[in-house]
């Protein structure tokens, strides 16, 4: 991911970053101490930690998620503050706890308990490995296993990454959680398209599924340089032109993109959106 804006690497947004990084090297290498009976020294400890922190660091895919979350939370924390909007039970999320349908209720109640859980672990600046979507928790684990190559400890980590492989269930991350509540949602999934409703996770997570946009690509797309791209996104979605400038508007105060979406067919939208190309290219 490319994108000029020096909004998105605040020195917040990369302490942050950077601490989740830090987190899941500590993750790793403690499990490793744990299952290796080693009494290592702490300036020992630490020196591996770093060791695999910097080789995340450099990879671009991973540094791509953790920067998306970062962004993520930002923008969670900056809602609370201007409109009141709550990161963890948003409106809408308010409403599906006291759902008639059962089932939809209690994943309502599920999503609320790990969005609860996932802000705290923001505020610390931590990332569990169970929380990682699929590619990037084995790109991690790959990474992590090439640091021992040729080691007294390549067995040992391999066997590691074997069985936090077996344990891992992306079912359970917060993420799949919300797509699953939004595939229940029938005909009230559209609600979750405005922010102000769904909250920074909900809104994103079905947004990325009306638009065929990825997820972690439309994170980028909620900052202010790059709100025309996400009105091509909303519009993509099925949203009015009406109503995608009302989004942005409640996203970026006093800023206003002087684009026609209502001349941009939904389906030209789409495709854009896909290909990843700009809205010129669409209308």
């Amino acid at each position: 991911m490319t994108i000029d804006d020096p909004l998105l690497f605040s020195d917040r947004i990369v302490a942050h970053s950077r601490g989740m990084l830090s987190n899941i090297a500590y993750q790793l290498v403690t499990y490793l101490e744990d299952n290796s009976n080693n009494n290592n020294k702490i300036s020992v400890f630490s020196d591996k930690v770093d060791e695999l922190y910097n080789s995340l660091l450099s990879d671009q895919e991973v540094l791509d998620f953790v920067h998306a979350e970062a962004l993520e939370w930002q923008l969670a924390d900056r809602l609370e503050t201007q409109l009141g909007l709550d990161p963890v039970t948003p409106p809408i999320l308010q409403e599906l706890v006291r759902s008639d349908q059962v089932e939809l209720a209690q994943l309502a109640k599920d999503v609320q308990a790990v969005q609860a859980n996932a802000a705290q672990m923001a505020r610390r600046m931590e990332m569990p490995l169970k929380a990682l979507p699929a590619d990037i928790f084995h790109k991690v684990l790959l990474i992590f296993e090439k640091g021992y190559i040729e080691t007294q400890q390549a067995h040992t980590v391999a066997q590691l990454c074997v069985s936090l492989r077996e344990t891992y269930a992306e079912r359970k991350r917060r993420i799949n959680k919300i797509a699953r509540m939004l595939l229940l949602m029938g005909r009230r999934l559209r609600e979750a398209l405005f922010i102000e409703k769904a909250g920074v996770a909900i809104f994103s997570t079905a947004l990325a599924a009306a638009s065929g946009e990825e997820r972690r690509r439309l994170i980028y797309t909620l900052s202010e340089s790059q709100a025309s791209r996400l009105g091509l996104t909303m519009r993509a979605a099925g949203l009015s032109e009406e109503e995608i400038n009302e989004q942005i508007a409640l996203l970026h105060p006093g800023l206003s993109v002087d684009i026609p979406f209502d001349r941009i067919a939904y389906s030209n939208a789409r495709n854009s959106v896909e290909r990843g190309s700009c809205v010129s290219e669409a209308e």
